[in-house]
């Protein structure tokens, strides 16, 4: 039996034990508060998200329907987007972009790690809304999150929290104001010129933005840190 949930508690959980680097637990916690978002505004059913047990440790978003148990039987069948630590899986989407892998014997398509951490988060957003529709359409449901809706939650959702992620071009704006292209420096001075420049701004920092920030250098720039 699977261990979806509806609970945001729970399903950070979920992530958090399963993912041990701390910018795939960022980027998935980011995906799994916008789906479960959606519980708010649909009423025919429910997103759901669980863990499974198999070697790569997915982490999965399903539909759930009211007394159908859809998620909760040994092989999920509703599922529409998987979070998986090597790639993104998605159900049956339409594959309209060059980084889009089809699975071997499926109707699935997925992207690599190494090109999904390159996408906007926003980008991904629309190619797993896409899949859900997808998913949507072939239980004979309609979701009351039109496109225009979710992007205003989105906008609800960022006014509740006004703290800032730093991102790539802060991260080399900082790096430009301590070095010459081609130079190196410590990451922790990195880190706080990123801190002071946002000073300037009236940004105010997320609580663990050293932590997540640290993590996304190693992806955004192939020089060797100190």
């Amino acid at each position: 039996m699977s261990n979806a949930t509806d609970s945001l508690i729970e399903a950070e959980e979920m992530i958090r034990s399963t993912f041990s680097k701390i910018d795939d637990q960022e980027r998935s916690l980011q995906i799994c508060r916008w789906l479960l978002s959606f519980n708010g505004i649909e009423k025919e059913f429910k997103v759901k998200c669980y863990s499974t047990n198999v070697k790569y440790g997915d982490i999965c978003f399903c539909v759930d329907r009211p007394g159908r148990g859809d998620c909760e039987s040994d092989r999920v069948s509703t599922w529409f987007f998987r979070i998986r630590s090597n790639c993104q899986i998605f159900r049956r989407i339409a594959l309209n972009a060059p980084y889009f892998k089809l699975q071997s014997d499926t109707n699935n398509a997925y992207i690599l790690s190494t090109d999904s951490k390159k996408l906007d988060l926003e980008i991904l957003k629309k190619q797993i809304f896409e899949s859900y529709e997808l998913k949507l359409n072939e239980l004979s449901l309609v979701s009351k999150v039109s496109k225009t809706n979710n992007a205003l939650q989105q906008n609800s959702d960022q006014s509740l929290d006004n703290t800032y992620l730093p991102t790539k071009e802060d991260f080399e704006s900082a790096y430009r104001t301590l070095t010459r292209f081609g130079e190196t420096v410590f990451v922790d001075a990195v880190l706080d010129q990123i801190e002071i420049n946002a000073k300037k701004e009236s940004r105010t920092l997320k609580n663990n933005w050293r932590l997540i920030t640290e993590s996304s250098i190693e992806i955004w720039s192939k020089k060797r840190w100190k």
